[in-house]
């Protein structure tokens, strides 16, 4: 089973360390299903390299592969069918159909 995930966006940066050290950074940004959760979960992820978000935009499904540093190393586009959409979307739980309680 694919864990679909959308792509919302990205940061991409650098910082210094207290020690000086210039680090580089990419942070991509996905929301998802998620068992445990009304509607959808966002998470960041880090990417090990610019290349991976070649092609890549906002609102493509998505399935992320991680290295063992836990770091996206490829990023597989998913084609937007209607199935794909209504596996990421449930309407019972849409955000318009969330009542006070």
């Amino acid at each position: 089973m694919i864990e679909l995930k959308k792509v919302l966006g990205y940061k991409i940066g650098d910082f210094k360390t207290d020690d000086g050290e210039m680090l580089h950074y990419i942070h991509l940004y996905c929301a998802f299903r998620k068992d445990d959760v009304v509607g959808l979960a966002v998470e960041t992820f880090k990417v090990a390299t610019d290349d991976v978000l070649d092609d890549v935009k906002f609102g493509d499904y998505v399935e992320l592969y991680f290295n063992d540093k836990k770091r996206v190393v490829k990023i597989n586009k998913i084609p937007a069918t209607d199935d794909i959409k209504a596996s990421f979307y449930d309407s019972e739980q849409s955000i318009d159909n969330l009542e006070d309680k």
